[in-house]
């Protein structure tokens, strides 16, 4: 980021205000969807996912691994309690956005919703961080797996699950669990992504045998199976009786594997420090607004420019203390995290969306751009979905934990082991 310098001066209204703006601009973190990547694949923002790539051209459907095969509620299943809940949070839905079904009913997304008001590129979510679950992204930890981002995330999703009506992220769980409650569930809710590879059958997997590209996604599935497992053993150990099952525990794993994006969003650090360079910000502005009044009458008050420049540099300050004490703790990578509403949106990796925290407002918000609108050709271009880009993904990435490939369409009249047939024979065609 680059910043003017001021001109003469140290101990001038200008030095003052590069003080204030300085610490504002520092605080401004945006996280990109070009660069964005799913939680597993972390490198410096992310959604489990990878920075930009080949592309997705908007001639191609938009991706998603919910289909009707997965739920007897069907693929709107638990929208209606979910949008309730917001509603009730928030006092209203989204102007431009609601849950919606596209392609004859086989896929859910986000339907757009045009108003006068709103133009090509705009911000068309707010989500307040009380409404997120976060985990410091600790990607290894040889001492306790039961720290990693995805464990503890889980584990966080399967609480509130658990909570049931009681849980402030109720609408959420709904959501998630397609209408199906929880508790009721057996022997898990229905799965997030029912295409994934883990789901597929031996028949299934046979023709990913036929290459060697093929085998290695086997052997990559036989690896994330282990890696569960051994993990979810892990939490046997802190808690013999866990409250939740080793079903439901793959089902969050799976649900957070392919919706969780990662950054540096100041969750994962919970110090004094981390508050007060938050805290200290209004605080920035106004010392440097008081040095502006009192240089103008006193040019040569060299003690108290030094103090009110060393507020306004306060934010900064804090910021960085907290940083190198984090330094040597593998929670100072950042923080995965689940953004309801914002992670209904289907995958275009073209699509030129933006994803902000805004640690002032303490919220994330998704703006539109270019690609981010597709026309819904199944039902006489009556509906627009809206799309977002997950970042640039490699197809073993998406067989492995979405279960969708770029251009394919989701599953028709039911027909899954088709579909499945479809995205193996594709996988081993293609070379991404």
């Amino acid at each position: 980021m680059k910043f003017d310098s001021c001109h003469k001066r140290m101990a001038s209204s200008g030095a003052a205000a590069l003080c204030g703006g300085v610490s504002f601009l520092w605080y401004t973190v945006v996280i990109s969807m070009s660069s964005i990547q799913t939680a597993h694949a972390f490198t410096t923002i992310t959604r489990s996912f990878q920075g930009h790539g080949t592309g997705i051209h908007n001639k191609e459907r938009p991706m998603s691994s919910l289909s009707s095969s997965s739920s007897s509620s069907g693929v709107m299943g638990g929208t209606d309690v979910f949008e309730a809940w917001w509603k009730k949070s928030q006092g209203s839905l989204p102007p431009n956005l609601r849950h919606g079904s596209f392609e004859s009913d086989t896929l859910r997304g986000l339907e757009y919703i045009p108003t006068e008001s709103k133009d090509g590129k705009s911000d068309i979510l707010t989500l307040p961080s009380s409404l997120v679950l976060s985990s410091p992204f600790i990607t290894k930890d040889e001492n306790d797996i039961t720290r990693e981002w995805d464990v503890s995330l889980s584990a966080s999703l399967l609480n509130e699950c658990l909570a049931g009506e009681s849980s402030p992220m109720h609408g959420y769980c709904a959501l998630l669990c397609q209408g199906v409650a929880f508790s009721e569930a057996n022997p898990c809710p229905p799965w997030t992504a029912p295409n994934s590879l883990r789901h597929w059958t031996s028949s299934e997997l046979k023709v990913l045998e036929q290459s060697s590209r093929g085998k290695k996604m086997i052997q990559a599935l036989e690896n994330q199976k282990s890696d569960w497992s051994k993990k979810y053993k892990a939490l046997l150990q802190l808690d013999k009786k866990p409250a939740f099952t080793k079903e439901q525990f793959m089902w969050a794993m799976e649900a957070v594997h392919s919706r969780a994006f990662c950054g540096d969003f100041g969750f994962a650090s919970n110090s004094i420090l981390k508050k007060l360079s938050t805290v200290s910000i209004p605080f920035s502005f106004a010392a440097c607004g008081f040095e502006s009044l009192l240089l103008q009458k006193n040019e040569d008050n060299l003690p108290l420019t030094i103090i009110f420049g060393l507020i306004g540099l306060s934010p900064i300050i804090f910021k960085w203390l907290d940083g190198a004490l984090m330094s040597g703790d593998s929670s100072s990578k950042g923080d995965a995290v689940l953004l309801p509403f914002i992670d209904s949106a289907n995958h275009v990796e073209d699509a030129q969306s933006i994803i902000e925290f805004d640690p002032i407002k303490n919220a994330f918000s998704l703006s539109i751009g270019r690609k981010c609108l597709q026309t819904d050709n199944t039902e006489n271009n009556a509906k627009k979905q809206l799309v977002i880009s997950y970042g640039a993904k490699k197809d073993s990435e998406l067989l492995l934990n979405y279960g969708f490939l770029p251009g394919l369409s989701s599953v028709q009249d039911g027909k899954e082991n088709e579909y499945r047939q479809r995205l193996a024979q594709t996988f081993i065609d293609q070379k991404k």
